[in-house]
């Protein structure tokens, strides 16, 4: 009767440690799937995040060709702008010689008319004295 009191006794205790290990099992495969379903949603989170990171990329080298373009573009506007620049001053001192030619032509002809002047002029008075 011991025996049997003792072998119950047994069996009531593993009984209750094999409850408890059951109810830990669960507890623990519970936590198993609420990790894989944090992993899950971290993995959908990182695709997300690579997705943005290659748009805000994608985004990046489209602006910084633009930028290239436009800083060529200025660039090329500058240089264009300088040789027009030199372009018209060089056009500008072209008029100022050929301005100071016509100028000395004008005053050399003034000069050889006053002179032919000059000479008619000493020529009538030579007359009106002769006279």
């Amino acid at each position: 009767d011991e025996m049997k009191g003792r072998l119950e006794e047994a069996v009531r205790v593993q009984t209750e440690k094999d409850v408890q290990l059951s109810k830990e099992k669960r507890a623990l495969e519970a936590q198993v799937k609420e990790l894989e379903a944090q992993v899950e949603e971290g993995k959908g989170a990182l695709e997300k995040l690579k997705a943005k990171s290659a748009t805000a990329q994608e985004q990046h080298e489209k602006g910084k060709l633009a930028y290239d373009r436009t800083l060529q573009k200025l660039k090329d506007s500058k240089e264009l702008g300088e040789r027009e620049a030199k372009e018209a001053q060089a056009l500008h001192e072209e008029k100022l010689a050929a301005l100071a030619l016509e100028h000395e032509a004008a005053q050399a002809s003034h000069e050889e008319k006053l002179a032919a002047l000059a000479l008619e002029h000493e020529a009538v008075v030579q007359r009106l004295q002769d006279e």
